[in-house]
């Protein structure tokens, strides 16, 4: 299913994820990535913003679906100011999360022009 989803077989890919999700509902991971592909390959931004709600529902804790909720909501819905605080709960839960970093500087120095907690 991920090879699919990496290989860029975007409708077999699709096609496993809903699978998958028919079969355990549950796993945080299997939203995320089911997110992913609907924005990224078939520009779906709100079925993508339904699958990332339903990841974090599922884990609150974890942090690429706080990432990938934080970059669809700046750059798809100009919901800046949420878009923040989903980039704050990613470097919460995982502080190393390199791309986190990353975009959450960008969104510090062109949003909100606070250069000194933007750290590169």
């Amino acid at each position: 299913m991920v090879l699919n989803y990496f290989m860029h077989d975007s409708i077999e890919a699709k096609i496993e994820f809903e699978k998958a999700i028919a079969l355990d509902s549950t796993i945080a991971s299997t939203h995320h990535y089911y997110g992913n592909l609907l924005f990224f390959q078939f520009k779906d931004k709100m079925k993508s913003k339904d699958e990332l709600e339903k990841s974090l529902k599922i884990d609150s804790t974890y942090a690429k679906s706080h990432f990938s909720y934080a970059v669809l909501l700046q750059y798809s819905f100009r919901d800046v100011n949420n878009s923040r605080l989903h980039f704050e709960k990613a470097l919460q839960y995982d502080p190393d999360f390199e791309n986190a970093h990353y975009f959450y500087a960008l969104t510090l120095t062109k949003n909100f022009k606070e250069h000194q907690d933007a750290k590169l």
